[in-house]
């Protein structure tokens, strides 16, 4: 069954957490959530330079930014090893899980996702939901308990691991910004660079603003991948 509409929960304007998000994360987050290919269990394609050319004047580095952003505040999970990015609220603020037959639905979009990370975590946010609203229809269907009965693992014990190089940006120190909001941002964004050879119109890049750091390490269910954070997170979102 094909999606012709999206969603769009009204309440987030009354969460705090994402009123503090910056205008380019909001604005990131609507596209990714409206996304004409957003699957029935909230994964879209993500490929950066094709959701940025959706937007007059932005840049593939202002869509990292904003990804960054949300993928950090765990409002995305993001795979860039599978081009895959998961809207992390979309099963509750979709409320697809209260109508059995769309239900069914999820379990047949579940298959089709190629990240194992991406598929741990629409799993715990489907046990999260059975928690909360255990009286729904849906969980007496065959294929959601399959689904049920698959690894899990929470996005917030999961570490942001985009790397930019892939899209041919560099930063100095060979990290992204360490935080988000408004101007710690935009002084960070003055050090970063294209890597020729990247694509038409490349920059050149400057090897004494680089540093080379190793590749972040393969997910797996046994050992997600959580470190200690370079700044403190805000709490999750609860309905994010």
């Amino acid at each position: 069954m094909a999606r012709d509409y999206a969603a769009v929960d009204r309440t987030l304007w009354g969460d705090s957490d994402f009123r503090t998000l910056t205008a380019g994360a909001q604005a990131l987050y609507f596209k990714i959530a409206t996304a004409p290919n957003l699957s029935w269990c909230g994964v879209v394609d993500f490929r950066p330079a094709r959701l940025a050319a959706l937007t007059a004047e932005q840049t593939t580095l202002d869509l990292l930014v904003a990804a960054q952003e949300l993928a950090d505040r765990w409002w995305l999970v993001i795979d860039q090893q599978t081009e895959e990015a998961l809207v992390r609220g979309f099963l509750r603020h979709d409320r697809v899980m209260w109508q059995a037959h769309l239900a069914v639905s999820v379990a047949k979009s579940y298959a089709t996702v190629v990240s194992a990370k991406i598929r741990a975590v629409i799993v715990a946010e489907l046990r999260r939901l059975k928690k909360e609203h255990p009286e729904l229809s849906a969980w007496e269907k065959a294929q959601v308990q399959g689904v049920l009965r698959q690894p899990a693992v929470d996005a917030r014990d999961l570490e942001t691991d985009l790397d930019w190089r892939l899209y041919g940006i560099a930063q100095a120190g060979g990290q992204p910004p360490a935080q988000a909001p408004s101007q710690a941002w935009h002084e960070a964004l003055d050090g970063l660079t294209s890597d020729p050879g990247s694509g038409p119109g490349s920059a050149p890049l400057s090897t004494s603003t680089f540093t080379k750091h190793p590749s972040p390490a393969p997910f797996s269910i046994e050992n997600p991948g959580k470190s200690p954070p370079s700044y403190p997170h805000p709490e999750a979102p609860d309905d994010g």
